[in-house]
C-alpha cells in the first residue's frame, strides 16, 4: 500500500491478452468480460523495502499462474520486507486464481516475507471471505470507491 511520504523506487508491468471466455448463459456477464480481456500487473517498489503487487483484469485459470511468478520475481530479486497485493482492480477471481494466492502466500511464507492483500475489490473480498481465506491474508476490508456528494447526478423523481 503507497502511503503519504513512501515514493515508488522501481516500476514493473506486465499485460496479456486472451479471449474472453463464454458461460453456457449468454446474458450473464462479469465485469471486465469481453472480447481481449486483458491481466495487467504492475509491481511497485516503495521505500523501506516492501513491493506492492497490483493486478488489474480478472485472475482465472487462463493467468493465475503469472501472480505466484511474479511473487517468486519478486522474491529472487531479493528479500523484500513485506510483499502487499493491491486487489482494487480485480474484477474477477476463480478458484484456480484463489488457489495462486495461496501458492504465492506459501512461497513468501518459506522465505520468511509477510504477504498480504490490500485494498480487494468487493467481488475478491467475497471470493476470500467465502473460502474463509481472509485471515490468512490480513484481514482486509473491502475496497471502497468514495465518491464526492457534489460530484454525484441529480436525481430527479417526482
Amino acid at each position: 500500500m503507497v502511503t503519504p511520504g513512501d515514493e515508488p523506487v522501481t516500476a514493473w508491468h506486465y499485460a496479456a491478452s486472451r479471449p474472453a471466455h463464454r458461460g453456457a448463459d449468454a446474458r450473464v456477464s462479469r465485469a471486465g468480460g469481453g472480447i481481449g480481456v486483458t491481466l495487467s500487473i504492475t509491481t511497485l517498489t516503495l521505500a523501506g523495502g516492501a513491493v506492492e503487487i497490483s493486478p488489474s483484469g480478472e485472475i482465472d485459470v487462463e493467468n493465475a499462474y503469472e501472480i505466484r511468478e511474479i511473487v517468486a520475481a519478486q522474491l529472487g530479486d531479493g528479500r523484500p520486507s513485506r510483499i502487499e497485493l493491491n486487489m482494487q482492480h480485480v474484477t474477477f477471481i476463480d478458484s484456480v486464481g484463489i488457489s495462486s494466492l495461496v501458492a504465492a502466500f506459501q512461497l513468501a511464507s518459506v522465505s520468511g516475507v509477510k504477504l498480504i492483500v490490500t485494498h480487494p475489490s468487493r467481488f475478491a473480498h467475497r471470493q476470500l471471505w467465502v473460502t474463509g481465506l481472509l485471515g490468512l491474508f490480513g484481514g482486509p476490508e473491502p475496497h471502497t470507491a468514495t465518491v464526492d456528494i457534489a460530484e454525484q447526478p441529480a436525481v430527479s423523481g417526482a
